[in-house]
């Protein structure tokens, strides 16, 4: 029954275990809507999700010898995450003991309809270090620098995962590999992503393009207003009392 149901949403399925654990391996152009089914099915522990046609492309279409990689908090379209080439990292969403990976295995419409849906309230988690070391040996191998730029570091621990892993390649290597904290996220962090994403393209050094990005950092500002507190209380970001007033 679950190798028939895999076998709708991908091919190369392999199903391993027992009744009570199994794991499983596929090819999928649709990792959401695998997920959204298997969560019917079971408790999903952990996940893994590489993009084959973005490895590919590294390989062996890549636009710039310079690499570009963010976290999904960078609110960008996309399309030109796609022309860009740009590596988007997923942070880990979790909703009890379901895990997720941002705009991988959970869009956004995804999310709010769990969100609705769930008695749990859903937490994050930072993208570990080896993910990030995985990440940049790769990319060392084909580019000649990389830059990396994270949401804030008073909102997750990111941002220190991607740069313990940077010194460890970097030295590995011999490549020059920069983390920055843009001190943002969502779309601020997107517009920073956009424009050093086209600084590259119009072929500045890697320091050059460091330098720029830091000034757009300390130029960017984000502003957000809530229709409601209704969850900021129930993350218990906001007391109940005040969520009243």
């Amino acid at each position: 029954m679950l190798l028939k149901t895999l076998e709708e949403y991908g091919d190369s399925v392999v199903v391993a275990g027992s009744e009570k654990l199994r794991r499983i391996h596929l090819h999928t152009n649709v990792p959401s809507e695998l997920f959204d089914n298997l969560r019917k099915t079971g408790i999903i522990t952990f996940q893994k999700a590489d993009d084959m046609v973005r490895h590919y492309q590294i390989a062996n279409e890549r636009k710039w010898k310079i690499a570009l990689v963010t976290d999904s908090t960078c609110d960008l379209s996309q399309e030109l995450i796609d022309n860009y080439q740009v590596n988007v990292l997923p942070l880990n969403i979790n909703f009890g003991e379901n895990h997720y990976l941002d705009k991988v295995t959970l869009q956004p419409e995804q999310f709010y309809k769990l969100l609705s849906e769930s008695s749990e309230n859903p937490k994050t988690s930072q993208i570990n270090e080896n993910t990030f070391i995985n990440l940049y040996s790769h990319l060392a191998s084909h580019y000649d620098s990389v830059i990396a730029v994270h949401l804030s570091d008073k909102l997750s621990g990111t941002f220190f995962s991607s740069q313990k892993a940077a010194r460890k390649i970097s030295a590995e290597f011999g490549k020059p590999i920069t983390v920055l904290n843009s001190k943002n996220l969502s779309g601020s962090l997107g517009l920073i992503i956009l424009r050093t994403a086209q600084s590259i393209e119009n072929g500045f050094s890697h320091d050059e393009v460091v330098s720029m990005a830091e000034k757009w950092i300390q130029n960017t500002r984000i502003f957000v207003s809530v229709k409601n507190l209704k969850y900021m209380v129930r993350g218990g970001r906001v007391s109940a009392t005040k969520g009243l007033i």
